[in-house]
């Protein structure tokens, strides 16, 4: 009886007796269209690249381990050369989570009304900010 009710409506489309949406003029906005969703997705995908990069670094620790104990008696050279430059890349990733996450901070704080305007300041900048940053890691790839 509710169904033919709602279906007898000109606001409701109902779809195999089961599911009925109510029809809306407002439009609702895609998800591809905020920046902020791109930022979100970046930094799911480099916590993830985080998370596995620690294990493979926990991994590779963990199984050098034995050779620490066997070699550390003989004060031989144990290498773990690799790791290190694991757990720089490691902190290089967090570093641009922690980054990304105050941009991402940026989308709550301009519900403020003090603070939106910094935040309309900083978007329009978002072009010049990134060529910096490209000229900025050009730089320190070239010269670090």
């Amino acid at each position: 009886k509710e169904f033919r009710t709602l279906m007898a409506l000109p606001r409701y489309i109902c779809f195999d007796r089961s599911l009925c949406i109510y029809k809306t003029k407002r439009n609702i906005p895609p998800y591809w269209v905020n920046v902020f969703n791109y930022v979100d997705i970046v930094i799911m995908f480099l916590i993830t690249a985080l998370l596995t990069l620690h294990g493979v670094l926990c991994y590779a620790a963990n199984s050098r381990l034995a050779d620490w104990y066997t070699l550390s008696v003989s004060e031989e050279y144990v290498d773990i050369s690799d790791l290190m430059w694991l757990a720089m890349m490691r902190q290089h990733i967090l570093a641009i989570v922690v980054l990304l996450c105050y941009v991402k901070s940026l989308e709550y704080l301009q519900v403020t009304a003090a603070l939106a305007i910094p935040v309309i300041i900083i978007g329009g900048m978002l072009y010049q900010l990134l060529s910096f940053f490209l000229i900025f890691a050009v730089f320190i790839l070239a010269f670090g």
